[in-house]
């Protein structure tokens, strides 16, 4: 990797998530590691290691319990491991207990093959100028839907609530202050993009539970009650073609994935809109986007 690429990168192996962090950290600071440190077996490999870590850069310690750590005299990884887990409870409780357990080798925390499911989907930006038409706050809201939706359908999720909200600056006591605010159910629960931009325009140009004369700066969207899309409780009352569905999302990501983003979309959205965030100060994309590498001219 660092000889294609010129990233280094580390490897540490260990019985423990806390020893192996450890031994990570000694890798990329030794020159004679060469990026690999295995804690796996030799005890004498592991107090070395616990010798040259600080207690403070363990991972569960911190800087505040470092610093009451020190009052009892202990300085680093090892010194802490030889205490026990018993003593580590009474003075600190059980957070720091199950840190020592996993120093001295007994696992505590298990590893973790699949992240937590997702309970919530947010796009929301702030605004590049306030404004106060509510048209630009649906046009913003309009694209934000677009992007929650791709990112359930790239997890194979659903939605079952979706809510819309906009806010005024806060900060500017000479402005009026408002909050839209307005949520709804979506059944059944979809990633339809169709769908969620159709619900949360309505929200949008329907709901009036601000003051007039609000200036908007910031909007979003939030989806909520999430789950997979092979669990969804089906709705006897409800016609939905779900195939189509299906094949016109399909289609409008795969365009989008191989021709840029956003090159599909669904109205209101424009490139130069005041409400669009300022990135004159963007920093380059220079490991993601070819026309952000650098040139260099010998």
């Amino acid at each position: 990797m660092i000889a294609w690429t010129g990233i280094p990168v580390s490897v540490g192996i260990a019985r423990t998530k806390t020893l192996a962090k450890l031994a990570n950290r000694v890798a990329k600071k030794s020159t004679k590691a060469d990026g690999v440190v295995d804690l796996s077996n030799r005890q004498d490999l592991i107090d070395t290691a616990l010798n040259r870590v600080e207690v403070g850069d363990v991972w569960g310690v911190g800087r505040r319990y470092a610093e009451r750590l020190a009052g009892y005299g202990i300085r680093t990884a090892h010194d802490l491991s030889i205490r026990g887990e018993q003593w580590a409870r009474y003075e600190f409780g059980i957070v720091l207990a199950r840190t020592v357990s996993e120093l001295r080798g007994k696992p505590v925390f298990t590893l973790e093959d699949q992240p937590a499911p997702r309970q919530s989907c947010t796009c929301s930006r702030s605004f590049g100028l306030s404004t106060p038409d509510i048209e630009a706050v649906a046009a913003a809201i309009s694209e934000y839907a677009q992007t929650a939706a791709e990112r359930l359908r790239g997890e194979g999720m659903v939605a079952g609530h979706i809510q819309v909200f906009a806010y005024t600056n806060r900060f500017r006591k000479d402005a009026i202050q408002g909050v839209l605010a307005a949520s709804s159910p979506l059944s059944p629960p979809t990633a339809d993009t169709v769908q969620i931009v159709r619900t949360a325009l309505k929200l949008t140009r329907v709901t009036k539970n601000y003051p007039p004369g609000c200036e908007w700066s910031k909007a979003g969207v939030l989806l909520t009650d999430l789950c997979r899309v092979d669990h969804v409780e089906q709705d006897l009352f409800t016609r939905v073609d779900s195939y189509k569905s299906e094949m016109l999302m399909t289609a409008i990501d795969h365009v989008n994935a191989r021709y840029g983003r956003r090159c599909v979309g669904f109205g209101l959205s424009a490139e130069q809109a005041d409400w669009r965030m300022r990135r004159e100060k963007l920093s380059p994309a220079w490991t993601t986007r070819w026309t952000d590498i650098p040139t260099v001219k010998v």
